[in-house]
């Protein structure tokens, strides 16, 4: 008995601190451990999935999609119609039994040109150009001709008191009124599109005139409205 423990192999408690126990390496050709066919199977199905999940990353591989059809172009809007011709506010509002000089026309034309760039500038902004204010514009032309306007005023106003009992002062300024509604009437009448085409053109002519540049402007539509004006004798 005591040969056989003395023979015994010595345990790792009589081993010197820090040894390791070596592992056994089989025979070359032969395996550690045999494992089950079907398991051996089932870690290549594993790996290989995984590879193709890192190589989509993560994502299965997504089917050919067919190529978009562009959808038919929308056929295209019919032609705007002609602009209507939008006329300005005729001569009727004068005293029926009042006759004009040409300079009495020439106001009556100035009067009306005046209050037809204030309608312009209050309905036609939208058409206006960027950075173009058509009430600043209608200011400037005032301030610029003042002097003019005023001579105007008072010699328009004593023609109408002439033929119609009232002042001066309120003669005009009620013969004005009634120009300012004409004009607003026949801007709802043709409509702002139209109206605005044909006023702002005007507009944009007359906006820097005075002096003889205005008296110019002022005769040439004296010869073209002549008709609506009796002259006197």
């Amino acid at each position: 008995m005591r040969e056989k423990a003395a023979r015994r192999a010595p345990v790792d408690s009589d081993r010197p601190f820090g040894y390791v126990r070596p592992i056994a390496i089989p025979p070359k050709g032969r395996s550690m451990m045999r494992l089950p066919r079907w398991l051996c199977l089932a870690a290549l199905v594993a790996a290989t999935g995984c590879n193709v999940l890192q190589a989509d990353g993560g994502a299965s591989t997504p089917k050919p999609q067919a190529a978009a059809v562009a959808p038919p172009a929308p056929p295209a809007p019919p032609p705007a119609p002609p602009i209507k011709f939008v006329p300005s506010v005729d001569t009727k509002d004068l005293p029926s039994k009042s006759c004009v000089t040409e300079r009495d026309r020439r106001n009556d034309l100035l009067v009306r040109l005046q209050t037809e760039m204030s309608v312009t500038g209050l309905t036609c902004q939208w058409k206006a150009e960027k950075g173009r204010n058509l009430l600043d514009l209608y200011a400037g032309f005032s301030r610029r001709n003042h002097q003019r306007l005023l001579t105007t005023q008072d010699e328009h106003g004593k023609f109408l008191a002439r033929y119609e009992k009232g002042s001066a002062p309120r003669l005009f300024d009620r013969y004005r009124t009634i120009l300012a509604n004409e004009e607003m009437a026949v801007a709802g009448k043709f409509g702002h599109p139209d109206y605005c085409a044909h006023r702002y053109a005007r507009f944009n002519e007359v906006a820097t005139l005075e002096g003889k540049g205005l008296d110019t402007w002022l005769d040439a539509m004296g010869k073209t409205r002549e008709k609506e004006y009796k002259a006197c004798k």
